[in-house]
């Protein structure tokens, strides 16, 4: 499943205005990639104008398949393996979004009720690189989001879920000599920012590449490029300030009506990453192959990239711990020899490395649930050697309902209290699409997208039920997540 939600850092500064001033007109550019070069290792993006959006170029896969936008280190979409198995989405060091579900049944959306984090900016930071600026007049609500919280300098004594614990302030400590010399060697960049690319910021190409100072220094430049030719610090303040429905004009929308199933992504626990519930069977690779429209595709992934990539990192900085996604992949009646599902592996899989640099250690694990044997045996033998190793070492076919060390490895990432009712775990509540900044839309369009599949809709179809609930909700409430 491909790689298409990203691991990030973001952060950039903006000037305070007071509380009552008018919300600033911000110009929300283009994001495309352009079209594959000669060389599939580089793969330069091209920052293209609305007006010759339709016109740009697709990537093609060696058979003349299009191809969708990858990115490797990121939480991403869903990418496949060969003879039709459906391998589960996967990006390098990302979390892309994934959904999962039973034989068409929608995947249950899980978030308990919770406390939203507390504003509050705990201790001092290890670095003043990762430090709060002083801010001398009120923020707006997108600058209070973009804005570096203060992170704490004792690591928690214990959380459930999340893996690894990686507290920041102690890796930074411990990793200064490679840290000052990582921003020596990229500092001279014409893309690099010092109040945003800060100890944090560089940390994640160490700690993606092993420590090996020249990967590291490569990559944290050519993601600096991307960025920057991207326009991604402009599309940061759209995606975390409104509802992805209205991204870029509604770009998703094209892309969604087929791939609303690999889209569905809640936050249960709003201190570790989204988790994102895939359902392979319910996807409808069929249309979105047939339409040919793989630039929104691709656009629609860089977005949902971005997203997750700021999200994640406004989660690290407020906790001082590396928050990672999970992708849970539902394969219960997927059709493993579907050629329309061959063709969109393969051509995500050309892709996948072309952007393996631009959001490092976001992906925390894939947890493919159901896999039949043919999908296990096709995993081994076939799709794990189209793959990186870093990512193919995060994928874990599990049976948590019938195995207690199956969910065990669950709970690693996402306490069982949390955890779907479904694949073993303890939650009976309605997902909150965290995608949404309203939860109530969250969880109403969601719940009317689920109902539709479990009458047997179309995807098509399921997802117009979806922004129709959406919609009517914002029209009740007299508001709209649209970004001017």
């Amino acid at each position: 499943l491909s790689a298409t939600f990203g691991d990030g850092v973001w952060d950039p500064k903006l000037a305070c205005v007071a509380a009552d001033a008018p919300t600033p007109v911000i110009h929300q550019p283009d994001l495309l990639l352009s079209e594959a070069q000669s060389s599939p290792a580089t793969l330069q993006p091209a920052h293209l104008t609305s007006s010759a959006l339709s016109a740009a170029p697709v990537a093609t896969s060696s058979e003349g398949t299009p191809v969708p936008a990858i990115t490797n280190d990121s939480a991403a979409l869903t990418t496949s393996g060969d003879e039709g198995t459906p391998v589960p989405a996967t990006t390098n060091d990302s979390a892309a979004p994934m959904t999962a579900s039973n034989e068409g049944a929608p995947v249950p959306a899980t978030t308990n009720e919770r406390e939203q984090p507390s504003p509050d900016a705990t201790a001092a930071s290890m670095s003043p690189a990762i430090e709060t600026a002083a801010l001398s007049q009120p923020q707006t609500a997108v600058e209070q989001q973009l804005t570096k919280p203060t992170m704490p300098t004792e690591a928690p004594a214990s959380r459930k879920g999340g893996g690894k614990l990686l507290f920041v302030p102690d890796l930074i400590q411990k990793n200064r000599a490679l840290l000052d010399s990582l921003r020596n060697a990229v500092k001279d960049s014409e893309h690099f920012k010092s109040d945003q690319h800060d100890d944090l910021f560089l940390l994640r190409f160490l700690l993606s590449h092993k420590n090996k100072l020249p990967k590291a220094t490569a990559a944290c430049l050519n993601a600096l490029r991307i960025r920057a030719e991207l326009g991604l610090d402009e599309a940061a303040k759209m995606v975390i300030s409104t509802s992805w429905r209205h991204w870029e004009d509604g770009v998703v929308k094209t892309t969604a009506k087929y791939m609303m199933p690999m889209y569905r992504c809640a936050q249960q626990d709003v201190d570790l990453g989204p988790i994102w519930y895939i359902s392979a069977s319910e996807l409808d690779l069929a249309g979105l192959m047939a339409t040919g429209d793989l630039v929104k595709y691709r656009k629609t992934n860089i977005l949902l990239n971005e997203w997750l990539y700021q999200t994640l990192d406004a989660t690290t900085r407020r906790t001082g711990c590396i928050a990672k996604t999970v992708r849970v992949v539902d394969v219960k009646g997927f059709d493993v020899g579907s050629s329309h599902f061959r063709k969109w592996y393969k051509a995500d899989a050309k892709l996948l490395k072309d952007f393996s640099d631009l959001y490092p250690q976001m992906l925390g694990c894939v947890l493919v649930v159901n896999a039949p044997w043919l999908l296990k045996g096709t995993w081994d033998n076939i799709i794990k050697k189209l793959l990186p190793e870093k990512v193919t070492e995060k994928v874990n076919m599990i049976d948590p309902v019938k195995s207690k060390a199956d969910a065990a490895v669950a709970e690693k990432w996402l306490s069982l209290d949390y955890w779907p009712e479904r694949y073993g775990g303890r939650d009976t509540q309605p997902l909150v699409m965290a995608l949404e900044p309203d939860p109530e839309i969250g969880r109403a369009a969601l719940e009317a997208e689920a109902a539709a599949f479990a009458q047997g809709s179309s995807a098509s179809v399921a997802f117009s039920e979806y922004v129709r609930v959406a919609e009517e909700i914002e029209a009740r409430k007299g508001v709209s997540h649209v970004w001017d």
